[in-house]
């Protein structure tokens, strides 16, 4: 399971370094010609700023297009999926029947199917600090690494742990994590078989 495409991330990460790289001495030229160094690198730190966002950004929609186009050829590999998640760096299907199938955010033209059976440490992260909670997640662990799908993201502030909006959020994740349960024990059921 390749989660990186190296070409595909340098396509876009190396093509912003390009643009960035002719900008910076465009700004150098200038900046010398008007003798305002601040003006220079505060035109650098607003691009690296920007890239910093928009790219992944627009990886991420990419990642969400592609899924969707991917689809549709799920039903000619016999993969049917009951619950689909976005996540930060990946789309995740789950059939539990035993099956997962995942989209990578930088491999995002490639469908991968993966053994369900490798999925550890499955638990409902409810993110609570001393007031409240602004994230709540299903996490788990795949081939030794994190990751997170996401049930609920406040960006300004938190909400109180008895709200309406986190309740449903933490429901979702421990919804989440026993089908995962589930396709992980159908999964183990196959291979005894």
């Amino acid at each position: 399971m390749k989660r990186v495409d190296v070409a595909y991330v340098v396509k876009w990460f190396g093509g912003f370094l390009v643009i960035a790289i002719a900008v910076f001495a465009a700004m150098i030229f200038i900046a010398f010609e008007m003798i305002n160094m601040n003006l220079l690198l505060l035109i650098v730190a607003i691009s690296f700023a920007l890239a910093i966002v928009i790219i992944p950004a627009v990886m991420g929609n990419i990642m969400k297009k592609s899924a969707i186009a991917l689809e549709k050829e799920f039903p000619s590999q016999g993969f049917i999926y009951q619950q689909k998640y976005v996540s930060n760096n990946a789309v995740f299907y789950i059939d539990i029947d035993g099956r997962l199938g995942v989209v990578w955010k930088y491999n995002p033209t490639q469908f991968f199917l993966v053994d369900v059976s490798k999925i550890t440490d499955i638990r409902t992260n409810n993110g609570k600090q001393l007031r409240g909670t602004s994230l709540v997640s299903c996490q788990f662990k795949l081939d030794g690494r994190k990751f997170k799908i996401y049930t609920l993201r406040v960006s300004n502030g938190q909400l109180a742990m008895t709200d309406e909006k986190v309740i449903k959020a933490i429901s979702k994740a421990d919804r989440l994590g026993e089908v995962l349960e589930i396709a992980k024990q159908n999964a183990a059921k196959k291979i005894g078989m």
